[in-house]
């Protein structure tokens, strides 16, 4: 709830952004599990057209990498997923949208957004036990996301250098 002493620095813009943000990214991860979900119906493997949005939402800014102070690289890895989600961040996605479907998500960060703005606790209108779990869902859910962008960005970088490897050098080696 808004409170005097803390107003996202008196510029509720910035709420506004990051409420954007998460509902896109969101509704990004919704699309990009159904096309990996055809994709091995139809045994393909995900073509990832949505890593460009991926990217825009998950670029490092919105990462440890923003802060100043300097960071172990345990900082960089993520610390609610478990191993197999770690190997596999499709599964995160697909308990996110098996705990609330797409719109539902969407209404309960619309939620949060208008508590943000009020003098209201969330609290008010949802569970305490709910809020826990929504929370823990959030958390895994940007950090699957975050994988899987850096998963594509490095099958890319594996996928150019393979294709250059073929062409002439500077030296013609």
């Amino acid at each position: 709830a808004y409170s005097e002493s803390y107003s996202w620095n008196n510029l509720p813009c910035y709420l506004l952004y990051s409420y954007e943000l998460l509902q896109r990214l969101i509704e990004a991860a919704w699309l990009l599990l159904k096309e990996q979900r055809r994709g091995e119906a139809a045994g393909n493997t995900v073509s990832c057209s949505l890593k460009g949005c991926l990217q825009q939402l998950l670029g490092a800014k919105h990462f440890r990498t923003a802060f100043t102070e300097p960071q172990l690289a345990w900082d960089y890895l993520p610390h609610h997923l478990s191993p197999a989600e770690i190997a596999d961040p499709f599964l995160v996605l697909d308990n996110f949208f098996s705990f609330q479907h797409l719109p539902e998500w969407k209404d309960e960060l619309h939620d949060w957004l208008v508590a943000a703005f009020h003098r209201i606790s969330i609290c008010q209108d949802h569970a305490f036990p709910h809020l826990l779990i929504f929370c823990g869902h959030l958390e895994k859910f940007i950090e699957a996301a975050h994988l899987i962008m850096i998963n594509e960005a490095a099958k890319e970088k594996d996928g150019a250098a393979e294709e250059n490897k073929d062409l002439p050098t500077e030296n013609g080696r």
